[in-house]
């Protein structure tokens, strides 16, 4: 859940959220592909990282995670928002992140119950985004602003699949997971409260 988005604008020069009628100069377009880009690069590590060999998952995971840092950086050097890239990123981050709890669950190396919780929000997020697009249509989805708790469960999730994959066989602690499931949680029920409205 994020404000980053794609169009790409002179920092000093305030503009609104560019639409879908918009037309963007060249130079535009090119910092916009830049940005979508790097958003965009997690759909395809989620869709590879089933088949990327053990050893390197760990790498693929902290690639992930940094473009998740870079492209809000560089979306906000530049003033850039638009619908698309809110919607992009989420869905980026949730993708990879169930890929990989997925890959983990089959492996054995979590079980269920653990990737249940730890993913809460992200189902959470599904089930309301088909809720929301049956009862008031697509733009429903972009009004509701990113929170702190969006933000603070992927940031869990990410040290939660790192550590899984860097110490492969080894649980891991309940520091760890027991903080990351309470925030999925209730960044999950917050959520849905607030597309239910």
């Amino acid at each position: 859940e994020t404000s980053r988005g794609s169009g790409c604008l002179n920092p000093s020069t305030p503009r609104k959220e560019p639409d879908m009628g918009e037309r963007w100069t060249r130079r535009e377009l090119c910092r916009a592909l830049a940005v979508n880009g790097l958003t965009g690069s997690r759909l395809v590590l989620a869709a590879a990282f089933p088949f990327v060999p053990t050893e390197w998952r760990l790498a693929v995971a902290l690639l992930a995670g940094f473009t998740d840092l870079i492209d809000g950086a560089l979306g906000r050097a530049l003033g850039v928002t638009s619908t698309f890239g809110q919607i992009l990123d989420p869905i980026a981050d949730k993708c990879f992140v169930l890929s990989v709890l997925m890959t983990l669950l089959l492996d054995r190396a979590i079980p269920p119950w653990e990737l249940g919780l730890v993913a809460f929000r992200d189902f959470a997020v599904l089930f309301g985004c088909f809720v929301v697009l049956a009862r008031d249509g697509w733009e429903r989805l972009t009004r509701l602003p990113p929170t702190w708790l969006g933000k603070l469960t992927t940031a869990g999730q990410f040290a939660y699949l790192a550590w899984v994959l860097a110490i492969p066989g080894t649980p891991a602690p309940r520091g760890l997971v027991l903080p990351v499931i309470g925030v999925s949680i209730i960044a999950g029920l917050d959520y849905l409260a607030r597309q239910m409205r």
